[in-house]
């Protein structure tokens, strides 16, 4: 345990403000004063404000009939050198530094932290009388008045700054009250010890206080230096004024506390209360607890405790790392014991586990921090079985079995006539994988399957599949040798780029311009002996785009060919042949005459002439290209 005293600093002025109770004007009871009975009035006054009067303080008793007579004057740090001499060194020296800044302040100078410096001091004066003296704070006057007396304090030119409250040098000044509602409780960090602070007397505040602890020799002191306590309203963190740190264990403790004041006297003690210390490192947590992690298993380990009152350990564990925890046994284990092997785990869990330990009244102490593990399975899973293949048009499908025991997923690996690569970077939780075909990939591909377990074992490899790809490399692209579009029609001439055997076949491609998609004007392959091919169906004027593919017997397409752009001649029109006709009287009397439709894009006009007539009459026209029917 670390020792923790509570000090609550503050300046002394405000210390006596707060104690004083005030009569006839504010500045009764800022000098506190006891008597002892027999003559001798110790007085003390807080700190100034600012600095020291540079010829000090003048201290004057005024006796019960009202006459003033000067006790002490020039008080002030270092005054005496006689009694500044006589202290030890370490007090000695800083009331050299207080002496030096308090002139270097006074002549406007800043060497430091001159209030801090002062306030840290006063907790020396109060608790020594001499130290007290030689900073100007304190007085001790020897007389023979028998009535109350009254001092007041002076600076130089004659300026009353303090008085203290009537005190009869033949009666004993009694201490203050005791510490009120003193209470405490046991914790980790030692004994934590509290009060209340007690009514304030007028003119003799209790300003600090000492905890005492019974042992061998009754109740001794066992704060080491004064503990001084602000005000409770200014206390806004309600903190134990006391902890003692090194308390006997295991039993009951007894403790009182008494109030100082500023002369050092003690008040009478408080109710002395009884606490139950436990031996709280008895139920601390082993400290080193480590997880292995083992096949099918997680193994614990720690440092046992020392503490002879430690009785044993539970393990706990959880999914989680925020719990909740559950302990894994009934019963502790052994304080001797440092090992435990936790076999009732699942492959791919994560668990955290932590300790307590249990003290000689079988209380569980706080666990320790949490460990992660993730388990493993004792063997890794089984392999997969019955992978099988089929080849679609642009993937292969494998299907395989999942074996009986859960498994996170499969990876899938590939060798084509060597090394085997993994077709993923992530498992497949199905049994089930497509496997995308390359354009102009071929040969043979074989295929396994490894399961991953949940604790991320991989299998054996399953058994092998292998699947002979179909031919699936381009043919050559066809070049466009010559091309003739002088008569209305358009007619290429072309030639494989590659063997003749290569392609089963050719589609001409037409576009309006080099930058538009062209579209395919051969729903049916050009066979593959072909090496002209006529297109009728253009506009005479127009001007198009041609490209050849070729096609293998596998479906294969090559890059279309170099594009030739062609622009269509005016067709020279030729007699057609000469029409048939056909009476016919149902439903009603008519001629149907069939006639050749006209090439290409040409329309057709159907006339008559009767006999007798000079001129031909217009039947029916201009039909669509194709027609090679009409009605009159």
């Amino acid at each position: 345990m670390k020792s923790r005293t509570i000090f609550i600093l503050f300046a002394a002025s405000a210390l006596f403000a707060a104690s004083a109770v005030f009569a006839q004007d504010n500045l009764r009871g800022y000098v506190a004063a006891a008597s002892d009975g027999n003559g001798t009035v110790k007085l003390f006054w807080p700190i100034p404000d600012g600095t020291w009067p540079s010829a000090g303080y003048t201290v004057e008793r005024i006796s019960p009939q009202g006459a003033s007579a000067v006790i002490a004057q020039g008080l002030r740090p270092g005054y005496d050198p006689r009694l500044a001499e006589s202290l030890a060194a370490s007090r000695r020296d800083p009331l050299k530094q207080l002496d030096s800044w308090d002139r270097q302040v006074a002549a406007g100078k800043n060497p430091g932290d001159f209030n801090g410096f002062k306030n840290f001091l006063l907790l020396f004066a109060m608790d020594d009388f001499s130290f007290a003296k030689a900073m100007g704070l304190a007085w001790e006057d020897h007389t023979d008045s028998t009535g109350p007396v009254v001092y007041q304090l002076k600076e130089p030119g004659g300026k009353v700054v303090g008085l203290s409250m009537p005190v009869n040098p033949r009666e004993a000044t009694p201490p203050g009250e005791a510490p009120l509602n003193f209470r405490g409780a046991a914790t980790p960090n030692g004994v934590a010890l509290d009060w209340d602070l007690p009514e304030p007397k007028p003119g003799l505040p209790v300003l600090a206080f000492r905890v005492k602890r019974e042992g061998a020799k009754g109740f001794e002191t066992i704060s080491k230096g004064p503990v001084l306590s602000g005000d409770d309203e200014e206390r806004k963190v309600r903190l134990p004024r006391f902890v003692d740190d090194k308390p006997p264990v295991d039993q009951e403790v007894r403790y009182t506390a008494v109030g100082v004041d500023v002369f050092g006297r003690e008040t009478a003690q408080t109710e002395p209360i009884s606490i139950f210390v436990p031996d709280f490192e008895a139920s601390y947590p082993p400290k080193g607890l480590k997880a292995e992690v083992q096949p099918g298993k997680v193994a614990l380990s720690w440092q046992p405790s020392t503490d002879q009152k430690t009785t044993g350990y539970f393990v706990e564990r959880s999914n989680f790392f925020e719990g909740p925890f559950k302990s894994l046994m009934d019963k502790p284990l052994g304080r001797g014991v440092s090992k435990y092997v936790d076999g009732s785990i699942q492959p791919g869990q994560r668990y955290y586990y932590r300790l307590a330990s249990q003290d000689n009244h079988q209380k569980t102490g706080v666990p320790s921090a949490a460990v992660m593990a993730a388990a493993r399975g004792a063997v890794p899973p089984l392999s997969p079985t019955g992978l099988s293949a089929t080849i679609g048009a642009q993937t292969v499908v494998l299907r395989w079995d999942a074996p009986a025991a859960p498994v996170a997923g499969f990876r899938v690996e590939r060798a084509n006539g060597g090394k085997w690569e993994r077709l993923s970077d992530r498992i497949t939780p199905e049994p089930k994988y497509q496997d995308p075909l390359v354009m102009g990939q071929g040969g043979a591909m074989t295929y396994r399957i490894v399961a991953i377990g949940q604790d991320g074992q991989p299998s054996e490899p399953s058994a092998t599949v292998v699947v002979a790809l179909p031919p699936s490399r381009p043919p050559s692209a066809p070049r466009i040798t010559s091309f003739d579009a002088s008569q209305g029609s358009v007619s290429l001439d072309f030639e494989p780029g590659g063997p003749a055997n290569d392609a089963a076949g050719f589609l001409v491609l037409r576009a309006q311009t080099l930058t538009a998609v062209p579209e395919v004007i051969t729903p049916k392959l050009v066979g593959a002996s072909a090496r002209n091919f006529v297109d009728d169906m253009v506009f005479s004027g127009a001007t198009y785009v041609y490209r050849i593919v070729a096609v293998d017997a596998a479906q294969n397409h090559s890059e279309p060919s170099a594009p030739v752009t062609v622009r269509v001649g005016e067709r020279t029109l030729s007699a057609p042949p000469p029409p048939s006709a056909k009476y016919v009287s149902s439903p009603f009397p008519q001629v149907i005459v069939t006639f050749t439709p006209a090439p290409g894009l040409d329309l057709s006009v159907v006339q008559r002439k009767a006999p007798g007539e000079t001129q031909w009459m217009k039947v029916a026209g201009p039909l669509p290209p194709g027609s090679s029917e009409a009605l009159d």
